[in-house]
């Protein structure tokens, strides 16, 4: 009976929230209380107005999750624009969304995340740099958030604006070369035939909720709230008002009723394997995974049903969409944004020398994974090469020896390795220069239409679903079914808590594959840089001492303590000439340098294993003063885990010998970092570095 109690104790206590003292005090004070909030003028499935003029969407659903959580009523304030704006610059709103972060707001407002970030760049078919596009056309949507932060950074530059309808048009029009670049977001970029510049003056964007500043704690609450809304509940709610927003936004597009009129039924051409992870897998015979659900939706929105079919079994062409197309898009009728993309990764049983060319594998037997055949000039180098169409035979091959490495989509090997627990066995060994991208298929310049207004892209819901495409899922165990059963008796219920016991060990043999991709990374860094040896080791301990003794989560002193390591791992970009100069770098060497923050953030982003790892590596060189790079960032917009690696480092570097210098007493290196404080460093940070600095010291010594 202890037992049994003891697992429903931990059950229910798992998913409950953990508010403080004040913050249950502030509820308990304000219950029964009305807030209101207002929504900025927008429609798309987060926010609309459904037929009966009620507003719908993500962001209404999560307000009411909020009431049911908080005995806490939320009243809807509809005004326009203009006079929204102004309330809100007077401080009359209780809480808005989707509203712009501006010194002015910021004097009534605190401002927290929603569900996304973006960063805002330029994308261009040259490779090209910021000021080569002085005097050209830049295509650019109007009164989007991108297109007002991109005017009021950059108000003089001599750029010439084109006005664009989407982003679909732009891409057209840069194909066609009628304009030079085009103004953009970083998420799900088209293939690789694109460059991108990057706008460094301008901050990462989020969706953000602007709450009054004398409700400070219910910030704290409403964001603790958020993140358990974002874990349970954003994806169900975004499917759910994806199909009611562009049913309602399409019931008299004439080109949904010609396509309704001519199709009864349409025919989706799949590949014949079973079981592609991360887009779809066969279970009792019915498609389940990122594809079935968005063609799914898609019949819906048509009203249209749809049949999925195997290319082997699909005669002439007969097919109305290709689920899997990698063509080159600017010879479809229609130019589709690919859905997805990834780089392409090296695997090996033994990683015992980190590849950075692959033609190093000319004379190995190598498997290449792929979905179609590839073309034979991408072949030229890989003479004893063979193709596999499924991923799970291409391992099998490796670990029976028939092949030495293979190469493949990352994120579809990265899966297939934790889904098979293969995280010990198979690491990577390198990367290529290709991608893997795809997009929907089809010939109907109609359904072209229509996939591209109601397939997500560009927007905040891309970002959301498509975490589905790098989520590792284990497809052989029902788990609602054995919750289901649980519940009607005893004897089921021990037989859970067997399989949770098993389940535990196995997410840590899975884990495991993450770990396998940190040694790997932090391998190629020790390739890539002589002088790295033992100091990513001590910058891991340094930093998990710090986090300790500040009193961070367990969580957080974790990972700090096992991605610190990671901070260079940007290096492996840089090139040794630059990496491995005995002297003073000059400006423009130095201006390389600095780009390895964002290679290595680009790298770690690819490997999903968290924010705190994406920070580190990103902002690890900004300074406290603002004086740092790659954005300038000040004081506490710092993210914390990025100002703690940072001191780390640079106590590690000071007593390290390197080539370009000697190697500092550890009484030298505190007069540094004291004189510092305020300016490089955290002075909160230095503080704790002073009366700990005999551990410093101690773990200096001793690794």
């Amino acid at each position: 009976m202890r037992v049994i109690l003891l697992f429903f104790f931990v059950y229910i206590t798992s998913f409950s929230l953990n508010l403080t003292k004040s913050e249950e005090l502030w509820l308990e004070k304000n219950k029964g209380k009305t807030f209101t909030f207002a929504i900025a003028n927008t429609s798309n499935p987060f926010y609309y107005i459904d037929n009966f003029h009620h507003p719908k969407g993500v962001y209404i659903d999560f307000f009411h999750y909020l009431e049911n959580h908080m005995d806490i009523k939320f009243k809807y304030v509809d005004k326009p624009n203009k006079e929204l704006t102004s309330l809100l610059n007077k401080g009359k709103i209780d809480i808005a969304l989707d509203m712009a972060n501006t010194p002015k707001r910021k004097e009534n407002y605190y401002f927290i995340n929603l569900f996304n970030e973006y960063e805002i760049l330029l994308i261009s078919k040259e490779d090209i740099n910021l000021n080569s596009l002085k005097n050209k056309k830049i295509g650019i949507i109007d009164n989007t958030t991108e297109s007002i932060v991109f005017k009021n950074i950059y108000p003089d530059f001599p750029f010439t604006l084109v006005p664009l309808n989407s982003l679909n048009e732009g891409f057209k029009k840069l194909e066609n070369k009628e304009i030079d670049a085009l103004l953009g977001k970083d998420k799900y970029l088209p293939g690789k035939n694109y460059n991108i510049v990057h706008l460094d003056r301008i901050d990462k964007i989020s969706n953000q909720m602007a709450i009054k500043k004398e409700f400070r704690t219910f910030v704290s609450i409403i964001r603790k709230y958020r993140n358990l809304y974002i874990d349970d509940y954003l994806v169900a709610s975004l499917r759910k008002n994806r199909i009611e927003y562009y049913k309602n936004l399409l019931k008299n597009y004439k080109p949904l009723q010609m396509v309704q009129k001519k199709y009864k039924k349409l025919i989706i051409e799949i590949p014949d394997e079973n079981k592609i992870l991360p887009f779809y897998y066969q279970k009792h015979s019915k498609l389940l995974g990122y594809i079935p659900e968005r063609m799914e939706e898609f019949s819906q929105i048509l009203n249209i049903p749809i049949k999925f079919k195997k290319k082997s079994e699909i005669l002439n062409f007969d097919y109305n969409i290709k689920a899997f197309d990698s063509r080159d898009f600017k010879n479809h009728s229609k130019y589709l944004i690919p859905y997805y993309e990834a780089d392409m990764v090296i695997v090996s049983k033994i990683n015992n020398k980190f590849i950075k060319n692959p033609k190093a594998l000319t004379e190995k037997n190598l498997g290449i994974i792929t979905l179609e055949n590839p073309q034979p000039e991408k072949l030229k180098y890989m003479k004893n090469s063979k193709i596999y169409f499924s991923t799970d035979k291409a391992l099998d091959d490796l670990m029976s020896g028939k092949v030495e490495y293979l190469v493949g989509d990352f994120k579809r090997i990265s899966l297939a390795i934790s889904n098979r627990y293969m995280g010990d066995s198979v690491k990577i060994a390198g990367f290529t220069n290709a991608q893997s991208y795809f997009s929907y298929g089809t010939n109907d310049p109609l359904l072209a239409d229509l996939i591209e207004k109601i397939m997500p892209n560009y927007i905040s819901e891309n970002e959301i679903l498509s975490n589905e495409l790098v989520t590792s899922r284990i497809i052989d165990i029902n788990h609602k079914y054995i919750f289901t059963i649980t519940t009607i008796s005893l004897f089921v219920l021990i037989v859970l808590l067997f399989l949770l016991k098993k389940a535990i060990k196995e997410k840590n043999r899975a884990n495991k594959i993450t770990k396998a991709l940190v040694n790997s990374f932090e391998t190629a860094n020790q390739y890539n840089d002589e002088d790295t040896g033992m100091h990513i080791t001590r910058v891991n301990k340094y930093s998990e001492f710090m986090a300790r003794k500040l009193k961070c989560s367990k969580k957080f002193i974790e990972e700090i303590g096992e991605y610190a390591s990671l901070h260079d791992v940007g290096k492996i970009g840089i090139p040794d000439i630059i990496l491995k100069k005995p002297g003073k770098l000059t400006d423009e060497e130095f201006e390389t340098m600095k780009e390895h923050t964002k290679i290595g953030f680009h790298l770690i982003k690819k490997m999903y294993i968290g924010k705190v790892a994406e920070n580190i590596a990103l902002y690890h060189h900004e300074k406290y003063n603002g004086k740092g790079y790659p954005f300038g960032l000040y004081g506490n917009e710092i993210p914390l885990e990025a100002r703690i690696v940072s001191l780390a480092d640079v106590y590690d570097a000071l007593r390290q010998k390197r080539v370009y210098k000697k190697a500092f007493s550890h009484e030298e290196a505190i007069a540094i970092i004291i004189n510092e404080s305020g300016q490089s460093f955290d002075p909160k940070l230095v503080t704790i570095f002073i009366k700990y600095n005999d551990i410093f010291e101690e773990i200096f010594e001793s690794n």
